[in-house]
């Protein structure tokens, strides 16, 4: 249990420091914000945590870390998650 507060704790700040006030936003994307998509130019293996960054304004990285750290604690379930939002989200459309 300590580890998995521990996790939340680093990821929480990791968060705060990355998205504080001061920091510039990424450009605005021809894709409509309210729909969450696959990335195509953010993507490493199928774009999800791509998407979710442009989905959520965040940087992808900061959502990569936290998928992991949320992998890393919820002992696999991240993956089977990843994997479903693979197959059922839509990849964005080519603009």
């Amino acid at each position: 249990m300590t580890g998995f507060l521990l996790a939340v704790g680093i990821g929480l700040l990791l968060g705060w420091l990355l998205t504080r006030p001061g920091r510039s936003a990424p450009p605005p994307v021809n894709v409509d914000p309210a729909r969450l998509y696959r990335a195509r130019d953010r993507r490493v293996i199928a774009g999800v945590c791509g998407g979710l960054g442009k989905y959520f304004n965040l940087d992808p990285i900061i959502v990569r870390v936290l998928w992991v750290i949320f992998a890393l604690a919820s002992l696999g379930i991240a993956l089977i998650i990843y994997i479903i939002m693979a197959i059922v989200v839509p990849e964005e459309p080519a603009v």
